[in-house]
């Protein structure tokens, strides 16, 4: 049976921290105080507020200025420190310590050590996340159990709804190039190569998370409701209102997509989000599709030694799109190639390829949404050519995707995506 020794000792911290490395005089001394508290026989109630007072001042530093101008080392003392409060806990609680709420309370430091911080001990912070959160999943197991005339709401198993196809008012837009079974030579010589948009129909339906039915909103709350994420709150990132916040997937579900939700006129989308770094075991649910493991370099010469194998699985970013209907992302680029992959739910897609960007009138150059278009693709489009009167000769293409459905977009390829129910998508960027 896996114990927290099994995962992390305080040994281990200990050699971590002195492993450190860092000319910064105010890092060097939370790497001594760190080091002290770790020297202690036993912990007491004093080092719990001592980490949270050091986490506290580390804290400000992670969120003072750009996140990328952020010293590594901050990262990497935020996570041990999370670590350190996390043990500190679990010594105090004693018996206490598998009592449901401390047990969210720790994958909750754990999590948000991950979130803010950088992998440390071969990624032990997601590791005791998963560790504790299984806890939690028992325990609520066996309440469950004992009263089985619980009569909470049950999210029902997502089927195949067939929505009808959303002809654009704009004749310059047609339906993207689909296809069922497309090898990958087909795939480099006619769509990666002249970075030509396809939709490969049915191509995933094979995926546990989808054969199986096994990805649905009630399967994550249960499951992994105790995990905390980063939820976008608002329509649309280029909404004034648009902000972020820290929660539970369990409070994302119970209030911005069940029963209760109703009353919440505020969209929530967990969106563009590394989920599978953080809970590595969904990773068994789905695979990377093949086309991803193309190189720069592909040609379709048999005699080549399969050129598209050249890139690896380490190289491949991958995120999840979480949320309920009426969720978007605005017209905009990404720099690389991008799957996009249909678990649950449909979406409507509109691309623009990289050539009609004249006429879709991004954000100037000196400001953060560069990559993003001033055009609300959902306005009435008299009204968009009227403040945008060159958009009226973009040429795009669009598509619904439905569960099963790989999208392929190109590099620097216009997209506008809508969620048209409840959804979930994977994008695998390579």
């Amino acid at each position: 049976m896996i114990t927290i020794k099994h995962l992390v000792t305080k040994k281990e911290i200990s050699t971590f921290l002195s492993s450190i490395s860092t000319q910064d005089p105010v890092s060097r001394l939370i790497l001594t105080q760190a080091g002290q508290l770790l020297d202690q026989e036993k912990f007491v109630h004093n080092h719990y507020y001592s980490t949270q007072a050091l986490m506290d001042f580390i804290w400000e530093k992670l969120n003072t200025g750009h996140w990328s101008a952020v010293d590594t080392v901050w990262r990497k003392l935020f996570s041990i420190i999370s670590i350190m409060k996390v043990l500190i806990v679990i010594e105090l609680s004693e018996d206490k310590v598998y009592d449901n709420l401390i047990l969210k309370d720790l994958v909750k430091m754990c999590d948000i050590g991950l979130l803010m911080g950088a992998p440390v001990l071969d990624n032990v912070c997601s590791k005791l996340a998963s560790f504790f959160c299984q806890k939690v999943q028992m325990i609520k197991n066996d309440s469950e159990i004992n009263q089985k005339n619980n009569h909470e709401e049950v999210e029902p198993t997502p089927k195949k709804v067939k929505i009808s196809y959303p002809k654009s008012e704009n004749n310059n837009v047609n339906p993207v190039n689909e296809s069922v079974d497309l090898s990958i030579e087909d795939f480099i010589e006619n769509h990666k190569m002249p970075q030509i948009p396809v939709k490969i129909k049915k191509s995933i339906e094979h995926w546990p998370a989808i054969e199986d039915q096994k990805w649905n909103f009630d399967h994550f709350k249960t499951v992994y409701g105790s995990r905390t994420v980063p939820i976008e709150l608002g329509k649309r990132y280029t909404d004034d209102s648009w902000t972020q916040n820290l929660m539970t997937i369990e409070e994302f579900v119970e209030n911005y997509i069940g029963s209760s939700s109703k009353s919440n006129n505020t969209k929530a989308y967990l969106a563009q989000h590394e989920l599978f770094g953080q809970i590595p075991e969904l990773k068994d649910d789905f695979d990377i599709p093949l086309y991803c493991f193309t190189s720069d370099d592909d040609t379709t010469d048999e005699s080549s030694e399969s050129n598209w194998s050249h890139s690896y699985e380490e190289d491949i970013a991958i995120n999840i799109w979480l949320g309920p209907s009426e969720t978007v992302s605005p017209l905009h680029t990404d720099p690389k190639h991008n799957c996009l992959c249909q678990v649950f739910g449909e979406k409507y897609v509109r691309l623009y390829p990289h050539d009609q960007s004249e006429f879709l009138y991004p954000y100037d150059t000196e400001d953060l949404l560069t990559n993003t278009s001033q055009i609300d693709i959902e306005e009435d489009f008299q009204a968009i050519i009227k403040k945008f009167p060159k958009f009226n000769q973009a040429k795009g293409f669009e598509c619904i995707l439905y569960p099963g459905d790989i999208l392929y977009i190109p590099p620097k390829c216009w997209h506008f995506v809508k969620s048209l129910s409840k959804s979930c998508s994977l994008s695998f960027w390579f």
